[in-house]
């Protein structure tokens, strides 16, 4: 959101620029540092982190993370012995049994409770019709909404403010998942409203009800729900988190599997999903067509 802020204050026009691009880079750099030392604190000193178990109940300082808790105990207990048992009998098994094994207890790592499955696939499908799709259609559709060729000002000036937008509203919608807990019907409709801004998106680009497109309806129409579809990802994805982190009534190693389900999933998924439609674009077969 703020390089965005800063991205605007260096050229609001797309032209003429305010200082240079070295500096704007720079400023960039410095806000990821602050992000990264940030973190590191975090870490290092644990602020803000759940606190497991209390002083009473472990007879000592609180502990946070991992430590403490009867779950991750549980986990651990149970992982050791799995290594133990693997290294012991590592010798007499075939190194495809071995192999067989520990990509069982991956996939282990990677089971979704069924309370969970719904909000994680809809949050993986928000991450595929922000990153993969919109990201690589958003251009062409915004030059579709030119009324006078390919690549004009009009079209410009519209996935500008459409990107623009998106980049401040993706950690807004973010922030406001922290106020409060969504009911899972208004999640469900929320995620549903999401994959409609992105097929609005995918209509511009392919060129459906272009003379609509064209018009200033049109072209207001394209930029809201191309923002709409970057505020309502960041919300949906990190909802998603907390309704995992909040579902007590699931074991923590059940809950930390699921999130790491959603993650890698949304890694794997926006990154096959970029190489099909960035090469689909990249060759031609998706372009903006003069009206």
């Amino acid at each position: 959101m703020i390089s965005a802020f800063l991205a605007e204050a260096q050229t609001s026009d797309g032209v003429n620029q305010r200082f240079p691009t070295w500096l704007l880079f720079t400023l960039y750099s410095i806000i990821s540092c602050c992000g990264l030392v940030a973190w590191t604190v975090i870490l290092k000193y644990g602020i803000g982190l759940r606190a497991h178990a209390t002083d009473e109940e472990l007879g000592g300082t609180p502990r946070f993370g991992n430590t403490g808790h009867p779950d991750v105990e549980s986990e651990t207990s149970t992982e050791s012995k799995s290594n133990e048992s693997i290294s012991e009998h590592k010798d007499t098994k075939s190194s495809g049994a071995f192999v067989r094994e520990r990509l069982a207890i991956g996939l282990q790592s990677l089971f979704c409770p069924k309370p969970l499955v719904a909000p994680v696939a809809m949050a993986a499908l928000t991450q595929i019709t922000q990153w993969s799709i919109a990201a690589n259609l958003g251009e062409i559709g915004a030059e579709m909404c030119d009324p006078l060729e390919c690549g004009g000002t009009e079209g410009r000036f519209v996935f500008r403010l459409s990107l623009t937008l998106s980049q401040i509203l993706v950690p807004l919608g973010s922030l406001v998942s922290s106020v409060g807990a969504c009911p899972r019907w208004l999640f469900y409709c929320i995620s549903l409203l999401q994959y409609i801004s992105c097929g609005l998106v995918c209509a511009a680009a392919l060129g459906f009800w272009r003379s609509m497109w064209m018009t200033a309806g049109g072209q207001a129409l394209f930029i809201s729900s191309f923002a709409l579809c970057g505020m309502l990802e960041g919300y949906v994805i990190t909802m998603t988190y907390r309704y995992i982190g909040d579902a007590e009534s699931i074991p923590l190693a059940q809950r930390h599997s699921a999130g790491a389900l959603l993650s890698i999933a949304s890694v794997i998924l926006v990154s096959v999903g970029s190489l099909i439609l960035g090469g689909a674009v990249a060759n031609g077969d998706i372009q903006c067509i003069d009206p």
